[in-house]
């Protein structure tokens, strides 16, 4: 370490589902290569209890100055439009990656082809990182960009002497116009359910207990078909980075029967999602009429709404990827006579070398999965022990007083509700999930889509205009507020709240 004050470090972000695979790709995408892009390189501390639990420690001051530049090489529309571009090449080539090596006979490999296919997936992993955290940088934790974009759309409310909400105007105006994995997923499922409804037979079968349903359906072989399909598709939707959740037939017929029980008919569903989609539409042209945005403003409102659609791109790949990526660990794992969990926490260096042959000390990688720190400074280093306990000294928790009755975030989409709280830090959380809930979570993510649909509103401790949260609550229409830093710690299962997610507050009732 080459910081002096722990003081200047601060959690910024968590995370209950990764592997040390992607933290060092993360990590090794800021420490080399981010000074190619920006200027200057970020600096990182991360550690990892039990082998799943993350946080995300940032030199604070160094990271808002890395959120400055950003902003500032954003000006440069040629840098922005190379941002999107890079973005969405690094995003493709993990997808193209993954979908080939799906497709590929890993056990007919030979040790030497597995390591570089291990190899090349980590480097790709690192591309990915690198031009994701440039949109990353432009607001989270921070906020410079929707503090810039929040600042002259009040000035212009209030020029033209509206009465709009400045979240509720920011709301309409980020929200990308490219349909999100949430949205394409429902559409598809819809498009099922049309077909079910063309027959008495099979709607009358699809209102049936899912286990009926199931083994009725080879006697409807085209909805069967369509089903399949469907799964292929997006049963890595929610996955995350470690999973467990892959969905499966079971889960989309259980869908598809419940939308059938509530009455719910497929033309109008998806008229109803075309008609948000075009009102959105319609309302950022009228907004951008009315309040005479100038071009530099529409310009940083389409910088919000691109780095919105890139952001959901790369969580919705990266889901698909590290679902699919399981299948070169778990043949890795074989080759190697190693749990998957053990791969997990090894460097890609180590997996080649062990596959070629070398030495592999598989105590100091069982340390790992117990406890260790990863540092991202002037290079990427991993420790365990009493190194990694030192060097944890590092890493600050955000303090919240008990005592207020409220607490203030950003807000994602605007709302106002009351309900009660439940803490969802991880799929295993989910069972006492109930529909109208308020999900308080450090940061959503795909894994916890299927309670986000019923959530009576959304509350983080982080995030910016471009998080998960930020993006889904748009599409769902769920009152949000992101970026409390405090509500996990705040609040508890249980407590009734009311969310403000107009205002941005949340309020112990």
């Amino acid at each position: 370490m080459n910081r002096a004050n722990p003081e200047e470090w601060k959690i910024v972000a968590r995370d209950h589902a990764s592997v040390y695979f992607h933290m060092a790709a993360y990590c090794l995408a800021e420490t080399s290569r981010l000074s190619e892009v920006i200027g200057k390189n970020d600096d990182l501390i991360c550690d990892c209890k039990g082998g799943s639990s993350w946080r995300w420690s940032e030199h604070i001051r160094d990271f808002t100055h890395l959120g400055e530049l950003t902003l500032k090489k954003l000006e440069d529309k040629k840098f922005f439009k190379t941002v999107i571009d890079k973005n969405e090449l690094a995003i493709f080539a993990v997808q193209k990656f993954v979908h080939k090596l799906e497709k590929t006979d890993l056990s007919k490999k030979s040790n030497q082809d597995l390591a570089k296919l291990y190899v090349d997936l980590f480097n790709l992993w690192v591309e990915m990182n690198l031009w994701g955290h440039v949109v990353n940088l432009a607001d989270f934790e921070h906020f410079l960009l929707s503090t810039k974009i929040n600042a002259f759309l009040k000035k212009r409310i209030e020029t033209a002497k509206l009465s709009y909400a400045v979240s509720e105007v920011f709301g309409v105006l980020a929200t990308p116009n490219q349909r999100s994995e949430v949205r394409v997923q429902d559409v598809d499922l819809l498009k099922i359910l049309a077909e079910i409804e063309k027959d008495n037979q099979s709607v009358k079968t699809f209102q049936k207990p899912v286990d009926e349903i199931l083994s009725n359906l080879p006697k409807f072989p085209k909805l069967k078909k369509l089903l399949s399909q469907h799964v292929a598709l997006h049963k890595w939707s929610q996955f995350h980075y470690d999973g467990p959740t892959v969905l499966d037939e079971r889960y989309f017929v259980e869908n598809l029967r419940v939308l059938l029980n509530e009455g719910a008919k497929a033309s109008d569903k998806l008229e109803e999602i075309l008609k948000h989609e075009e009102q959105i539409k319609e309302k950022q042209i009228q907004l951008t009429k009315e309040l005479k945005l100038t071009r530099e403003e529409r310009y940083w409102i389409e910088v919000a709404q691109q780095f919105g659609y890139v952001k959901a791109l790369r969580k919705d790949i990266v889901a698909e990827a590290s679902g699919i990526a399981h299948f070169l660990i778990k043949e890795v794992a074989k080759r190697l006579q190693l749990t998957q969990k053990q791969v997990k926490f090894s460097t890609h260096l180590e997996i080649a070398d062990a596959l070629h042959g070398k030495a592999f000390d598989v105590a100091e990688v069982n340390r790992r999965t117990e406890y260790c720190v990863i540092t991202a400074t002037d290079k990427v280093e991993i420790y365990t022990g009493q190194k990694a306990v030192e060097l944890a000294k590092f890493i600050r928790e955000s303090e919240t007083s008990t005592d207020v009755k409220e607490i203030r975030g950003s807000p994602a989409y605007p709302g106002k509700t009351t309900g009660v709280v439940k803490i969802i830090a991880r799929v295993g959380h989910m069972s006492k999930f109930h529909k109208g809930d308020i999900l308080v979570s450090p940061a959503t993510n795909p894994n916890l889509l299927s309670i986000m649909k019923i959530a009576g509103a959304i509350v983080t401790d982080e995030g910016g205009v471009t998080c998960h949260a930020a993006i889904v609550s748009r599409e769902l229409k769920i009152p949000c507020v992101i970026g409390t830093k405090v509500a996990t710690k705040w609040l508890k299962d249980g407590d009734e709240v009311e969310v403000d997610a107009i205002n941005g507050v949340v309020t112990k009732l």
